[in-house]
């Protein structure tokens, strides 16, 4: 199992990636147990060449890249019999529960067309600091709808300025302010 790792001691860039059994919450879509992920972040710095010496100047960091990786698997099992009840198996109900691959694929869509950052609910990307998402990239490598779909999400970390949250983000904080001026 990997773990958080600086690449290179004190170097530029620190990163993990791990297959992860925890709830993982992207907006409203619930993302399958079985996701995959990685984060990787790079520093900001300048190097500037003084003698023999090559001088670092860290003046922060990049947003952290996330690559999310998951399958969407349609539950499947015939009908079965227990002491003469037939009993319907999941995929003839699945649609019904919405537990087909469309109504996933659709879910994933309505994330992807959001033009703004997304809440995540994830313990070990919300103890790096990772509050908000925006998906730069959706893809779904050789698909199979009829009972698996992979998908792969490839993000960058945001500070939730403009999200859907309406209290968060700048125009959530200047509508505040004039509601509380004008004593609404």
């Amino acid at each position: 199992m990997a773990g958080l790792r600086e690449l290179t001691p004190g170097g530029p860039v620190i990163g993990l990636s791990m297959p992860d059994l925890t709830p993982f919450r992207l907006g409203t879509f619930e993302v399958p147990y079985s996701v995959k992920y990685s984060a990787y972040q790079a520093k900001n710095y300048t190097a500037t060449q003084i003698g023999k010496r090559n001088v670092k100047e860290v003046s922060g960091f990049l947003p952290w890249d996330v690559t999310l990786e998951f399958d969407v698997v349609k539950p499947m099992y015939n009908s079965i019999e227990i002491a003469g009840i037939s009993i319907p198996g999941l995929e003839a109900v699945s649609g019904a529960l919405g537990l087909d691959i469309i109504s996933s694929v659709k879910d994933i869509m309505t994330l992807w067309q959001k033009t703004n950052a997304i809440k995540v609910e994830h313990e070990t990307l919300n103890a790096l600091g990772i509050e908000y998402l925006f998906i730069a990239n959706i893809e779904f490598p050789d698909p199979d709808v009829e009972w698996h779909l992979p998908v792969r999400l490839k993000c960058e970390s945001d500070d939730g300025e403009g999200s859907d949250n309406e209290t968060e983000g700048v125009l959530g904080r200047i509508m505040d302010a004039v509601k509380g001026v004008a004593g609404l």
